[in-house]
């Protein structure tokens, strides 16, 4: 309601509560103030120094600031006389130099760490004004949020997320600490800690905790690569079922780091820096320090990691989860790291949707160790690699995995490259290798792998004159399937037992002569294989043993890995063989 004389306005339901403002105007501002109980003006007290060394017992109680007048820590006290034992915590419950106990008025809000005494000033040490904060939420049964307003708010040592009273588990709710956007609220670390810790414990995980709309900035310089190297933007330890959402991360070690952590969500978190200096080592941290320690069925969307010094996600152990549109950009090290060596935990059971590598040093690395069980059930669509300095995907030692409609542009290795892997499947994805330029690089290289599918796959270069090949089959390989791919520009294969059915450019496309060197002729490949075989002298003609013609012309289809026998006297019979 605007514009309307005061007296046409509707009259108030007496009697009043003691929580409804009006205006008083001082020193040219307006400012509201609540009316007491009996509907007079409380008593005015211009900060929370005033108030500590108050003596007198008032009813109502408006403070004008926490420092000073309108610094964000007003609001209206009014005195609790049944309560004797609650301690001062600094921002909700003020105890006075007289033992009384005045409670500000929250109306069932956020907490603003300003209440508290945080100055945001972007030099004073916030830490124990947002603590304080913190603290308080979480002492209301089921937590409650708190509020960080437009500023910068320094943490020297961290600030720590607890569960919320009476409510170990978190199952009834916990503390959602928030402010007013990134770029807008900065949280801003100078120690060698984490900058916000959600802490839980083996036997009491931290549950439905959240951070939102904020921006942290940590202690680690990456222009020097010198600073905090324990400076990390989020830890989560023993979490459960919390939210990160709307997040930038500056200047830290580690952006985002978890371990023994499950179902939580991430959404909208950005390890990605602000300008020269500022970016963070790793963004993404899961983490594996013990057999065992998974972080199981998190959720991560619409998250970046970008100009990362070292790797963008560096996952080393988890059970479940999903990635849907996610980045890592212009990484130093690897763009998607899961698995490596020396780990102790294998990273399974992940899905991964419309998620982009782009100008890493490797954009994707899957991998395992000998020493635990294969990372297995992975699944990879429409996922991207582009302009990788190595391979745009390694991928070593998995199991039971797919990629379907993925892609690898540009990159100086190889396209797809496979080893030491066994039931893997490739399906509708494509390398564009116009950066392939020297005689190792190839589309896909399968290397000691077995039981893998590789189908109807476009793989592409523009370099096939310095020997840049489409699929190479090399090493122990066996038991492989390669059908209905576009390998333009040819290819090697090894394995015996192997299917290449209906490849372009490696399977002949018209028919080609086999030519006997004397009877009885014995005949095998390593693709399946249409024969037309007629002469006058045939006397038999076997496949696998068995005969199926003793002199007529006779075609057959001559799969993998049976043998072809013709049995002949005279001059030679024409074998003529369509490679499928």
């Amino acid at each position: 309601m605007s514009n309307v004389p005061i007296s046409q306005l509707p009259l108030a339901t007496l009697p009043l509560t003691g929580s409804e403002p009006f205006p008083v105007v001082q020193g040219g501002v307006t400012v509201k103030v609540p009316v007491n109980q009996a509907g007079v003006n409380p008593t005015i007290i211009s900060n929370i120094a005033a108030l500590r060394s108050n003596t007198l017992s008032i009813n109502q109680v408006y403070l004008q600031g926490y420092y000073t007048n309108g610094d964000g820590g007003e609001g209206s006290f009014y005195y609790n006389s049944s309560d004797n034992s609650s301690s001062d915590n600094g921002g909700t419950i003020i105890v006075d130099a007289a033992n009384h106990r005045y409670y500000r008025q929250t109306e069932g809000g956020a907490y603003s760490i300003k209440w508290f005494g945080a100055k945001g000033d972007n030099s004073t040490d916030d830490t124990v004004a947002m603590q304080a904060a913190i603290n308080a939420a979480a002492a209301l049964a089921g937590g409650n949020d708190v509020y960080a307003p437009r500023g910068t708010f320094i943490t020297s040592s961290g600030l720590s997320i607890p569960n919320a009273a009476n409510d170990p588990d978190g199952i009834e709710g916990s503390v959602r600490f928030f402010g007013t956007g990134i770029r807008s609220t900065i949280i801003k670390g100078t120690g060698n800690n984490a900058v916000f810790l959600f802490n839980g414990t083996s036997g009491s995980s931290l549950a439905f905790a959240s951070l939102e709309k904020l921006t942290i900035a940590g202690s680690w310089n990456s222009t020097s690569g010198s600073g905090n190297t324990s400076s990390v933007g989020i830890s989560l330890n023993y979490g459960y079922r919390n939210t990160f959402r709307d997040v930038q991360i500056w200047s830290c070690y580690a952006g985002f780091y978890s371990q023994f952590s499950y179902e939580c969500e991430v959404s909208n978190v950005n390890c990605d820096g602000e300008s020269t200096g500022t970016y963070c080592y790793n963004g993404f941290f899961l983490d594996a320090v013990s057999a065992g320690n998974n972080n199981n069925a998190f959720k991560f969307v619409d998250c970046v990691a970008y100009d990362c010094r070292n790797n963008g996600w560096n996952m080393i152990g988890f059970a479940g989860g999903t990635w849907t549109s996610c980045r890592a950009e212009a990484c130093v090290g690897t763009g998607w790291m899961l698995g490596g060596s020396g780990v102790l935990t294998p990273v399974q059971f992940g899905n991964f949707d419309n998620c982009i590598g782009d100008s890493c040093g490797t954009n994707w690395s899957i991998s395992s160790n000998s020493d635990i069980t294969y990372p297995s059930f992975l699944q990879f669509s429409n996922c991207w690699s582009g302009n990788s300095s190595n391979n745009g995907w390694s991928i070593s030692g998995i199991e039971a995995s797919q990629w379907t409609g993925c892609i690898s542009d540009d990159p100086y290795g190889d396209g797809f490259s496979i080893s030491g892997c066994s039931h893997l499947s490739f399906v509708g994805c494509q390398t564009n290798g116009y950066n392939i330029s020297n005689n190792y690089s190839c589309g896909f290289r399968v290397f000691n792998s077995t039981y893998c599918t590789i189908n109807s796959n476009i793989a592409q270069t523009s370099y096939s004159a310095s020997g840049g090949l489409s699929v190479i089959e090399s090493g122990t390989s066996n038991n492989n399937t390669f059908v209905a791919n576009n390998f333009q520009n040819g290819g090697t294969r090894s394995g015996v037992a192997s299917t290449f059915r209906s490849n372009i450019g490696l399977n002949p496309v018209g028919p080609h002569t086999i030519s006997p060197t004397g009877s009885p002729f014995t005949y095998s490949n390593n693709v399946d294989e249409f024969l037309y075989i007629s002469g006058s002298g045939i006397t038999n003609v076997s496949v696998a043993g068995t005969s199926i013609s003793s002199g007529a012309a006779v075609q057959t289809l001559l799969s993998v890995p049976q043998t072809l026998v013709v049995v002949y006297s005279g001059v030679a019979p024409t074998i003529l063989g369509l490679q499928q």
